[in-house]
């Protein structure tokens, strides 16, 4: 989650301080002081420049090798499926309907026991990944956070290869469904067998949690079709 080396050549940044790399990218960087932190001591410090560190422009630079559909960032902790938007709340994109598809709703999602939905939903981060890849390169990603792996681990998951190897079957299905969409986007294999429509006049339609978001929903006072 952080950068805690001590490679920063301002000399503004010690060992014990480092930059939050998922408030580094250049996508509504420094945005505000809510969804990222100016203070060096701050756990959400977003850096002294977008892209400034060098594990944020290695992962851009993967963009520029491959030509991506979707990409997924994996996080601890959290048992979530977040998505785009996560610098301002109620900020629906016109792919909504396949980040559901793929990562499903509250009731069902694509991991079971982990809450899907808009990272804004949890909290307001900007610089973050899914914001960076679906803005400025059309990318579709998600950042899943992981369990903990026990009760009070936190950032740290155990060393425990039982434990490893249960997580990641319980998000197997989840990565391989994205996989399999990545030839149709449009088309995604999603586990609720949603197929996504051209239009959506309400997006609650398929996410309940969506209802009303002001954004989202096309309402008109006079139709001339």
């Amino acid at each position: 989650r952080k950068n805690l080396s001590d490679n920063d050549d301002n000399g503004l940044i010690d060992s014990n301080d480092g930059v939050d790399l998922n408030r580094n990218f250049p996508e509504h960087w420094n945005y505000d002081e809510e969804g990222s932190s100016s203070l060096i001591t701050s756990d959400t410090y977003r850096g002294p420049a977008p892209g400034s560190e060098p594990e944020t422009v290695a992962n851009m630079a993967l963009f520029d090798m491959a030509d991506f559909s979707f990409a997924i960032s994996y996080h601890s902790f959290g048992e979530l499926l977040l998505y785009t938007a996560g610098w301002q709340v109620q900020t629906p994109s016109a792919d909504d309907p396949i980040y559901v598809a793929l990562t499903g709703t509250d009731a069902d999602p694509a991991v079971e026991g982990y809450d899907p939905g808009p990272g804004a939903d949890l909290y307001i981060t900007n610089g973050e990944f899914t914001d960076w890849a679906h803005g400025a390169r059309e990318v579709l990603a998600w950042t899943p956070e992981l369990a903990e792996g026990c009760p009070g681990c936190g950032f740290v998951f155990p060393d425990d290869e039982d434990l490893v190897q249960a997580e990641f079957e319980r998000n197997l299905q989840f990565a391989l469904n994205v996989a399999r969409s990545a030839r149709t986007p449009d088309d995604p294999a999603s586990h609720m067998g949603i197929s996504t429509k051209n239009l959506y006049l309400d997006v609650a339609e398929i996410d309940p949690w969506k209802t009303n978001h002001p954004s989202s929903d096309l309402k008109v006072e006079v139709s001339h079709a």
